[in-house]
Order: C-alpha cells, then sequence, then structure tokens
C-alpha cells in the first residue's frame, strides 16, 4: 500500500491518495483527471441534465441528446471562464467568497 499527500497549489486542498502501486506527480494528476470526468458523468445522469430520466432508448435520439449535452456544457463553460475573467465569479459562486 502506498500512501500519497499533496496540496493543491490553487485551492490549497489536500490530497490523500492510497494506492497499490508506486505514486508520483503524475499519480496526482490522473486522479485530478479522474475527478473532473466523474463530476462531468454526475452532472450528464443525475446532476444538471438527467440524463438517466429522460429513458431514451432510441440509439439516434439519445445520439442527439448527448450532441446537445455537450454543445451546452460546452457553452456554459465558456460562460463560466467569462465570468472568472471578469472578475464576478463571486456573484454565481456561493464556494468562492473571495472572487
Amino acid at each position: 500500500m502506498n500512501l500519497a499527500l499533496a496540496r493543491d497549489s490553487v485551492s490549497n486542498e489536500l490530497w490523500y491518495i492510497v494506492s497499490d502501486e508506486p505514486t508520483s506527480l503524475q499519480t496526482f494528476r490522473e486522479y485530478g483527471e479522474r475527478f473532473d470526468i466523474e463530476e462531468e458523468f454526475l452532472d450528464e445522469k443525475s446532476n444538471g441534465f438527467q440524463l438517466e430520466k429522460s429513458l431514451i432508448r432510441s440509439p439516434i435520439a439519445l445520439s442527439r441528446l448527448c450532441l446537445v449535452m455537450a454543445i451546452t456544457t460546452l457553452f456554459l463553460t465558456a460562460q463560466g471562464q467569462e465570468v472568472v475573467k471578469t472578475g464576478q465569479r463571486r456573484l454565481v459562486d456561493c464556494h468562492n467568497a473571495s472572487g
């Protein structure tokens, strides 16, 4: 068992990783990417988009819905970047009171 500890330089959040393989800085990068992907799946499936509740079974219709979700995600990401760039994040993000 390997235990790795690190502090995120952006959020100052402490990370603990337990792995059955040797750990390095690359391990933290990989876990960070995995967490981002997990967040996206959560948004698609049960948080924002409620994909599972659509009950769509047609592959063509499901493909179209996924395209709409991808375009919407791209648009919202661009909007979020603009909000941060213009210093207005504190107006929309209750977790980031400092702006």
